[in-house]
C-alpha cells in the first residue's frame, strides 16, 4: 500500500518506483536501455540528479536528489530542451520565442 507523499522545500531526495502493468515481466535488455537514456534526458533537463537507480523486469526504482529552487537564463533553458528534445525542435522554438519578445511579448 502507498504511503503519505511529501514534498520538501530546497534540495530533497524522493524514492520512486514504479511497477509495470499486471506485474508482467516485460523490460528486457533494449527496454532498460531505452529506459536509461529516457531517464538521463529528463534527468538533464528537469536539473535532478539521479543517485541511484535500478531497473528490473517488472518494475524500477530511483532515488532522485532535487537541488535548490533557482532562476535559470533562457540559455540554460535551451541547453536543457536539447538534452530532451531533438535539436532543430528547440531551435524553432527559440525562433518563436525571439519573435514574440521582439514584438514585446515576453
Amino acid at each position: 500500500m502507498r504511503g503519505l507523499r511529501l514534498k520538501g522545500e530546497g534540495k530533497c531526495y524522493y524514492h520512486c518506483l514504479s511497477r509495470v502493468v499486471d506485474r508482467r515481466f516485460v523490460l528486457g535488455d533494449r527496454e532498460k536501455e531505452r529506459f536509461r537514456k529516457m531517464m538521463r534526458s529528463v534527468e538533464a533537463f528537469c536539473g535532478v540528479q539521479v543517485i541511484t537507480y535500478v531497473i528490473m523486469s517488472n518494475h524500477f526504482h530511483i532515488l532522485v536528489g532535487t537541488p535548490e529552487v533557482v532562476e535559470i537564463t533562457d540559455e540554460e533553458l535551451y541547453e536543457r530542451m536539447e538534452a530532451a528534445y531533438p535539436r532543430m525542435w528547440v531551435q524553432a522554438q527559440r525562433q518563436v520565442i525571439d519573435d514574440y519578445r521582439s514584438q514585446g511579448r515576453d
